[in-house]
């Protein structure tokens, strides 16, 4: 015989193949037209069912064959119908859908939600760590090649540059590379969470007429603000042993958008609220002065207008920067000393 044509002659052998009890399978045939047959004759005629119909009865609407297995004594206790076994599994389904959907909302919330403000960025050992108001590390950075240090001058800037709405982290820290142990400015940018957006060194060469000054240069001020044309970050260096600085304009991607070159350490440089000016204060080796000039963001590049004996050899005295708009001098002495950091100028 072939198995689809396997009879079953009882309604416990029907109840058996089915995964159910027998109540539940007589009720199956009374509400739900399971194709059960009976031989005529005697007051309770016995039943018999074949396989190949149930088989078309479960695949028409019926319970899942999978109900089948595993049969147990707790299926004695079961009175479900089809359709109620179709609803659980149904509501099953939606729930779990929506379970899935209602986590990733959450997770897309808290991943949209700023973290909390940073109040400070500090190095311990060479690991760079930023320091919610609450003294705790939100994220950290670790430099692996070299001794790092931070200057002792204003080096770092945390803030909303960009009018994103998100704190931009700017740190210009120093750093000697093996074999080197000169300490050589170098300026990170990193996301509110901690993602290194970029970073920038100078190894600029700048040739007066009595020799060639580069690299290392040691940091020695850092501001990011905002202009009409868009985000500014003005990083000062000065040579690591001698008296040549530079400032060093670049956007917020990292950008380098102009140079200037002085012949003495700049000290200091404030931008005005509203972004249009920068007020420079410094030492020019070449007046023995001390400085405060202002200048527009856009033209601060060039060279200070120097004496021959320090002028770069490769630009004339045309190509000296005009740009400042205004500025005042005073005489190196230890009675102009508190001059030195002054900005606005006076």
């Amino acid at each position: 015989m072939a198995e689809e044509d396997t009879r079953f002659d009882s309604w416990k052998e029907i109840g058996r193949y089915l995964g159910r009890n027998v109540r539940t399978v007589v009720r199956w045939e009374q509400d739900h037209g399971l194709p059960i047959h009976r031989v005529p004759g005697g007051k309770q005629a016995r039943v018999f069912a074949y396989r190949a119909e149930l088989d078309r009865w479960l695949a028409g609407g019926g319970v899942s064959t999978q109900t089948r297995e595993g049969a147990s004594a707790a299926a004695d206790q079961d009175v479900s119908t089809p359709e109620r076994i179709g609803f659980r599994r149904r509501w099953a389904v939606v729930a779990g859908i929506s379970a899935t959907v209602l986590l990733a909302g959450i997770a897309a919330w808290a991943v949209a939600q700023p973290p909390p403000a940073l109040l400070e960025l500090t190095l311990v050992g060479n690991e760079l760590r930023a320091l919610d108001v609450s003294g705790e590390a939100r994220w950290t950075h670790r430099f692996t090649d070299g001794q790092v240090t931070f200057p002792p001058v204003r080096w770092t800037h945390i803030g909303d540059v960009t009018s994103d709405g998100r704190e931009e982290i700017l740190a210009a820290v120093q750093v000697a590379h093996p074999p080197v142990d000169q300490l050589a400015g170098e300026l990170l940018s990193f996301s509110n969470r901690g993602r290194l957006q970029w970073s920038a060194t100078a190894d600029d060469r700048i040739l007066f007429r009595e020799g060639e000054y580069g690299p290392p240069w040691a940091v020695s001020d850092l501001v990011a603000y905002r202009t009409p044309a868009g985000a500014r970050i003005a990083w000062t260096l000065h040579h690591f042993t001698w008296w040549p600085a530079l400032v060093v304009t670049l956007d917020e991607e990292g950008r380098r958008l102009g140079t200037f070159v002085n012949s003495g350490w700049i000290h200091r440089i404030v931008p005005s609220s509203d972004g249009r000016y920068l007020f420079v204060a410094g030492v020019t080796n070449s007046r023995r002065e001390y400085f405060s000039r202002s200048s527009t963001p856009q033209t601060l590049q060039g060279i200070l207008p120097s004496r021959p004996a320090v002028r770069r050899s490769a630009w004339d005295a045309r190509q000296e920067t005009r740009s400042f708009t205004s500025h005042c001098h005073a005489p190196m002495s230890a009675g102009n000393s508190r001059f030195r950091p002054v900005a606005p100028p006076c």
